[in-house]
Formats: C-alpha cells, structure tokens, sequence
C-alpha cells in the first residue's frame, strides 16, 4: 500500500511540475509539427521518436521555455 502512496504522490508532484510551466506545447502541437517534420523528410517511416523530440524541443525553444 506505501508503494501505491509513493507512486501516486511521485505521479502528483509530474502533475504539478507540468502545470506551473505556462505556455508549454500539447501534445496535439507536437504531434502536428512532427508530422511536418515527417512529411518535409520525405514521409519515411522509423523516426517518429527523432521527430517528436526534434519537435518538441522546436516548440520549447520558440517559447522561451
């Protein structure tokens, strides 16, 4: 039962984190420039991991964040 109370209280303090960053890109906002990205490479298949982090960190950067 402790181990669920520290997981739940782990997932909580994530929570927190990811709420107090304003502006912070959805993943439907990475998931669009990523599909971009996917699309401007010629739509080959086996790099969605490389695309979503490229995006996100695109979507960061022009945020300021």
């Amino acid at each position: 039962m402790n181990a669920n109370r520290r997981s739940q209280s782990q997932y909580n303090a994530a929570s927190s984190e990811d709420e107090a960053i304003p502006d912070k890109p959805t993943p439907d906002e990475i998931a669009e420039r990523a599909h971009a990205q996917f699309e401007a490479g010629g739509s080959q298949h086996g790099n969605h991991v490389e695309h979503w982090l490229a995006a996100e960190a695109d979507l960061l950067a022009e945020r300021n964040i």
